[in-house]
């Protein structure tokens, strides 16, 4: 279920605020409930959902009760009416006791009504001979009440919108409440060293498990980050003041969503389900190349470039070599990371304008009690410690910032601040000015990072980031370096095959390929002299493909690379390995 909002609304009589209810409930607002202080401190309470839920019981008891009749006068046949009705009667009433009891379960307060305890909240903040109007529902719907009570009565009453509590759902070990982007302290050098750090730390499974969490976490981070930017998408028309990192977010929210869906049809399950798996923490049962990227992306600031991603996984390699398939994936899990970052930050944004809105409302409740009743400015502070053991800065000081002008209200606040922070207000204001131009400066590199990863020409830094492709670039027959891109792509592949089957890393591979190679261009010019008759042109033509390490990887010599590094083909391929030898003999059969 979608998560709601609320309006909350204070007044000076209770009149123009039954006024608005009438106002409210006539124009669809169902979930909406009103609480009124009187002058000798007795609360008034009226909520519609008591008489919903009895209303909906009787309808579900009657309903189910008639259901239960029926069918008992159905199965009790013929016979007499009365005594068919006196048999029936413990039925319908089962049946319609097991009806209201749905009812009940079904009409709960979360879904259909205004929750006792913020009603009973409010009613204690409340000052004698005030009325607090309370509105629950979706974000995108909170217009038209609040419209509504701003056109009622002369004066609009002061109005507060509160966005719901969300959470991120893919919070990282390490990281503060809101997921902040780490903030780079050191530059290429330091960068490398991260790298080699990380690949001295990383232990792989020996069998990777068959866990598609990854695609159910960009999923997840996906449909949040769609979520925060609806919310934030409703902070101008509510009349709220958006962080100014939220302008980014809203602009470039079709980059999100291009990129998501790309790294989906890029990222299909069979080939997630090949790449090596981490054993350890952080990061356990996630791909090795995800952690990577990850890595990569909080230590660079959000800023991604060609040269400090090469750097990084050319750092790594010094230690860990990466296979085939995390060279190709790198990317796509470069863009992941970038948008969960991003994620992260539209949490913080959502967090500070939900705050913004909680300080204004305490900064009203603090007002109105050294206004009316001084006396009761302690309790409210008291019960304003206790809803908020532990204020961010953020809430601290945009709750200083609405008592500027009410200097009796403002100095126990102000002390209360400075108890539990250590700080003074102009620190508190400097800290989170200087976090909301760091969150600028993240989101911008985070979307300009995006914009540069989908003009980067991959195949090119994947064959210089590749041991396989340097290893296969030996080839002692000069022919794979003057390759098309596509032959070259299967050459590769066909290591990764073997590799795969093997155990053995893919360089290795490779390098057995290249010996083999070398070994037979050895052989070759061994065997012939000045003084030897010339060779004959099939031999000949056998010498010169031997020498090339296409012929061990998909030639017909690729069975000795294969014993030799101990691979056992797939049946796949021995299927069409095997049709593709006798292809005379599976024609005319076939036939």
């Amino acid at each position: 279920m979608t998560k709601t909002g609320l309006l909350i609304g204070y007044y000076a009589g209770s009149d123009a605020a039954r006024q608005a209810f009438n106002e409210l409930r006539r124009r669809g607002c169902k979930r909406t409930a009103w609480v009124t202080k009187g002058a000798a401190g007795d609360v008034q309470v009226g909520d519609p959902f008591l008489r919903r839920r009895m209303i909906g019981l009787a309808v579900a008891f009657i309903l189910f009760g008639t259901l239960g009749t029926a069918a008992a006068l159905l199965f009790l046949g013929s016979g007499p009416l009365s005594g068919r009705w006196t048999s029936a009667l413990i039925p319908a009433m089962a049946c319609g006791a097991a009806g209201a009891v749905l009812s009940v379960a079904w009409l709960r307060r979360s879904r259909f009504g205004i929750e006792r305890e913020l009603i009973d909240n409010h009613a204690r903040w409340l000052m004698p001979g005030e009325t607090v109007l309370i509105v629950r529902a979706p974000v995108h719907k909170l217009r038209t009440p609040m419209t509504a009570l701003l056109e009622t009565g002369e004066t609009p009453p002061p109005l507060f919108i509160l966005h719901p509590r969300r959470e991120y759902p893919a919070q990282e070990p390490g990281q503060d409440e809101q997921g902040s982007a780490e903030v780079p302290s050191k530059g290429a050098l330091g960068l490398a060293e991260e790298a080699r750090r990380l690949a001295a730390g990383h232990r792989l499974l020996p069998k990777p498990p068959r866990n598609p969490e990854l695609l159910r976490r960009l999923e997840r981070s996906h449909l949040w980050t769609h979520q925060a930017c609806q919310d934030l998408a409703e902070a101008a028309p509510l009349l709220q003041n958006a962080p100014p990192a939220a302008e980014w977010l809203l602009d470039n929210e079709y980059v999100l969503e291009s990129t998501a869906r790309d790294v989906r049809m890029s990222l299909p399950w069979k080939y997630l389900r090949q790449l090596p798996i981490l054993a350890g923490d952080p990061g356990s049962g996630l791909p090795r190349v995800y952690e990577l990227a990850r890595e990569l992306t909080a230590r660079a600031g959000l800023r991604l470039d060609e040269e400090n991603i090469l750097a990084f996984v050319e750092a790594y390699q010094s230690e860990a070599v990466l296979s085939t398939g995390e060279l190709w994936a790198l990317p796509q899990m470069l863009r992941m990371a970038l948008i969960e970052s991003i994620g992260r930050l539209a949490g913080r944004m959502l967090t500070e304008l939900r705050e913004q809105e909680l300080a204004g409302l305490w900064a009203n409740r603090l007002i109105a009690s050294n206004r009316r009743d001084p006396s009761r400015l302690f309790s409210i502070l008291a019960e304003l410690a206790e809803a908020h053991p532990q204020p961010s800065p953020n809430f601290a000081a945009q709750l200083l910032d609405s008592l500027y002008d009410e200097s009796a209200t403002l100095a126990p606040v102000k002390g209360w601040m400075e108890r539990t922070f250590q700080r003074s207000p102009s620190e508190l204001a400097m800290l989170v000015k200087n976090r909301q131009t760091q969150d600028q400066i993240s989101i911008g590199n985070a979307f300009t990072s995006l914009r540069q990863l989908a003009l980067l020409d991959w195949k090119h830094c994947f064959e210089r980031l590749s041991r396989v492709e340097q290893r296969l670039r030996e080839d002692p027959a000069g022919v794979y370096p003057r390759m098309a891109f596509a032959t070259r792509d299967r050459y590769r592949r066909a290591v990764e095959e073997l590799g795969r089957g093997s155990g053995l890393e893919e360089s290795r591979v490779a390098q057995h390929a290249v010996e083999l190679a070398a070994q037979a261009g050895a052989d070759s010019a061994a065997q012939v002299s000045p003084s030897s008759d010339r060779a004959t042109p099939d031999s000949a033509a056998m010498d010169d493909r031997a020498a090339h390490v296409g012929t061990y990887l998909i030639g017909e010599l690729r069975g000795r690379l294969a014993r030799l590094v101990g691979c056992r083909e797939t049946l796949r391929f021995r299927a069409l390995h095997g049709a593709t030898r006798h292809h005379t003999a599976v024609y005319f059969g076939g036939l």
